[in-house]
């Protein structure tokens, strides 16, 4: 999340109104994430007794918050599979239901108030302000997790998970998201509007079409690498605030004598989904393959559109309408890009692509846009691959942040990504 966090052993605090104004609600479309180790005077704290608490109209109010057991940097789920377990994975809380220094606290951005303006009266034996500033625009909000306060924890649940198999589905107040359990790509996103409605169905599918070049005899291939990914969900856990999917599985590329094997966690937040692609790599790419270049896109459902298309070489917006267009064929930009949009009416779909600085050395990913009567798509060209796949665990994620509103340019700057300036977070315990 990229978040830069801070924990003081201050002197007690004292409580200033604050002088920024909070009313509208944060501006960073993000998620706070906090590890335990950064609130040492809560260690130990049951976490049936805590509860996040926000200023909010001149009153503390309880907000949505998760915590997340981690153990040997692995999340602790609800539910695991047998081959779950066999990779590690537990559902179990050896922590006796306290915070310890490798728990997460997580809550929305969104839900942060103002500072309190005087000494916090609660009945609490302990807590911590957590004060979170966005840089771009210099505003802070606060937040207080609290032990044993006389407040009730919020009954907000932001994020829903429904698994009737063989497909599981995603609801939250910004989007309905809907995939098969065991495939890699997903084929219905509805998104919310701002006027209170729904977008139909946006998606037909997410797609990486690519192609392939054995070294030593020259074949080449065509492929879809989401089609060739197989796997299973092996442990889930369903929180008011995300929602952990975690699977296993690979993709066999067949003829080309390649194949690979991987374990991601997908992370749906209200406003956001992390989807990363993990590769167990058995060799490097390059000792059979000549080339390996991958785009990846959308494939955008015909009663959907229409729709605009921007990035940084299109901040005026592309139309995307189905429709026959002269010179028809697929429009590759020039400008190397990581995030494009695709706007609908009173919506906006956000598509980012997150490499390591790595790779960022040597890709250089620009827009694609196919706008035809028989196919309309939008995303990213990667280039060639083959260099950088090699062998070991390979990582980059593909993030989407889901907005209700219609897109106009500037408005990026509010994902913390894409204006580059990731939130600060401070901890100061209270006295």
């Amino acid at each position: 999340m990229g978040l830069l966090v801070g924990a003081l052993s201050a002197p007690p605090l004292l409580f200033a109104a604050s002088n920024r104004d909070l009313s509208e609600g944060f501006p960073l479309e993000d998620a706070v994430l906090i590890p335990g180790r950064q609130m040492p005077s809560l260690e130990g704290a049951e976490l049936s007794s805590l509860v996040l608490a926000a200023v909010r109209d001149g009153e503390l109010r309880a907000i949505p918050f998760q915590v997340d057991e981690v153990r040997d940097g692995q999340h602790v789920f609800e539910w695991v599979s047998p081959l779950g377990r066999e990779k590690g994975l537990s559902d179990r809380d050896v922590d006796h239901g306290r915070l310890d220094a490798d728990d997460e606290l997580t809550f929305m951005a969104w839900d942060l108030g103002a500072r309190r303006g005087s000494i916090l009266d609660l009945r609490s034996a302990s807590g911590v302000e957590l004060a979170v500033t966005d840089p771009l625009s210099g505003r802070t909000g606060y937040a207080y997790l609290l032990a044993n306060p006389n407040l009730t924890k919020s009954p907000i649940d932001y994020v829903k998970l429904e698994v009737v198999a063989p497909r599981y589905q995603v609801s939250t107040p910004r989007y309905h998201y809907s995939s098969l359990a065991a495939r890699g790509f997903f084929d219905n996103l509805r998104l919310a509007t701002a006027s209170a409605g729904w977008t139909p169905n946006l998606v037909l599918r997410n797609r990486t079409p690519g192609h392939a070049k054995l070294r030593f005899v020259g074949f080449g291939a065509d492929f879809d690498f989401y089609d060739l990914i197989r796997g299973e969900n092996i442990a889930r856990k369903d929180g008011v605030v995300r929602v952990l999917w975690r699977c296993a599985g690979g993709a066999d590329f067949g003829v080309l004598q390649v194949k690979a094997k991987g374990s991601t966690e997908q992370v749906f937040y209200a406003n956001r989904m992390d989807q990363p692609v993990v590769m167990d790599l058995p060799f490097n790419f390059d000792s059979v393959l000549q080339s390996f270049e991958i785009s990846g896109t959308l494939v955008l459902n015909p009663p959907a559109l229409p729709l605009t298309y921007f990035d940084v070489e299109n901040p005026a917006g592309v139309r995307i309408d189905g429709q026959p267009k002269a010179g028809a064929g697929p429009r590759i930009g020039k400008v190397p890009r990581d995030w494009c949009v695709l706007s609908a009416p009173e919506a906006s779909f956000y598509f980012l692509i997150l490499f390591s600085e790595a790779w960022k050395l040597k890709l250089n990913p620009v827009s694609y846009v196919e706008d035809a009567p028989e196919r309309s798509e939008v995303g990213s060209q990667f280039g060639d691959l083959v260099h950088l796949l090699t062998k070991g665990r390979q990582e980059y994620m593909v993030r989407y942040y889901l907005i209700p509103e219609e897109f106009r340019w500037g408005q990026e700057k509010r994902i913390p990504e894409i204006a580059g300036r990731p939130l600060q977070v401070v901890v100061r315990p209270l006295p």
